[in-house]
């Protein structure tokens, strides 16, 4: 996310309750979110999720992150 890598380094989490999940809530927060930090000067943001949440995937793809890793979590 973000190409200057000189900058900032953010790692974000996030959790929507499941009764607003299909709502547009997350990617109106993560929007937000993306957009404060790059005010702050973020060179580059990261996000952890699991591979079967496929969703949370398909919304952090759209907004323009990439797949550095894939880790186990155990």
């Amino acid at each position: 996310m973000f190409s200057d890598e000189t900058g900032k380094i953010y790692d974000i989490g996030y959790c929507i309750h499941k009764k607003f999940w299909r709502q547009g809530y997350g990617s109106e927060t993560l929007s937000l979110m993306l957009d404060w930090m790059k005010a702050q000067g973020a060179g580059k943001v990261t996000a952890e999720v699991a591979v079967g949440n496929v969703p949370s995937n398909r919304l952090l793809v759209r907004l323009g992150f990439v797949v550095e890793k894939k880790a186990k979590f155990q």
